[in-house]
């Protein structure tokens, strides 16, 4: 969960403990609780005035937070360390740029983050290690018709498994 306090945004890695030695239905008497602790991580280093998304890759190791705001900066999450690293976004990105959307590929080797610059950052996955290794310019026209539109929307279409 994200929060937004005194400006500041806040990731919110709440952990939870599931009782694993209760029956299945639990009994009602006693009573069946979780354990669970909360650990406030704050995104620091980005202007954000709105929070869009949280993109985890499927294999639950990061996870990418995309913003509206500036920076030039795409803030990872390291799920095994709780630790927040910023990805400098590159190839002509500005610290007015904020990655607006993203997507990861199927084997979780690539992100795809969409950006207010127009264009879309490339990130090659290794581990828990992200680097930008190229940009696709799509040039979408702007609706006020300077510059090229931004892109906050992006998908992947899966590959049709070949036999």
């Amino acid at each position: 969960m994200l929060f937004r306090s005194g400006g500041a945004a806040t990731l919110q890695d709440i952990s939870v403990v599931l009782p694993v030695t209760t029956p299945c239905p639990p009994p009602s008497s006693p009573p069946l609780t979780f354990q669970n602790t909360n650990n406030p991580v704050p995104l620091t280093g980005i202007t954000a005035t709105k929070i869009d998304d949280v993109v985890p890759a499927t294999n639950s190791t990061i996870a990418f937070v995309t913003y509206t705001g500036s920076s030039g900066l795409l803030p990872e999450y390291i799920l095994s360390t709780g630790k927040v690293v910023n990805v400098q976004l590159g190839n002509g990105a500005t610290t007015a740029t904020a990655p607006l959307s993203g997507v990861f590929s199927t084997d979780n080797l690539s992100f795809y983050a969409g950006a207010s610059d127009g264009q879309v950052h490339i990130l090659s996955i290794s581990g828990t290690t992200a680097t930008e290794t190229g940009v696709l310019k799509p040039a979408l026209p702007n609706t006020s018709g300077n510059g090229n539109a931004p892109v906050d929307l992006i998908a992947q279409h899966p590959k049709k498994l070949q036999s």
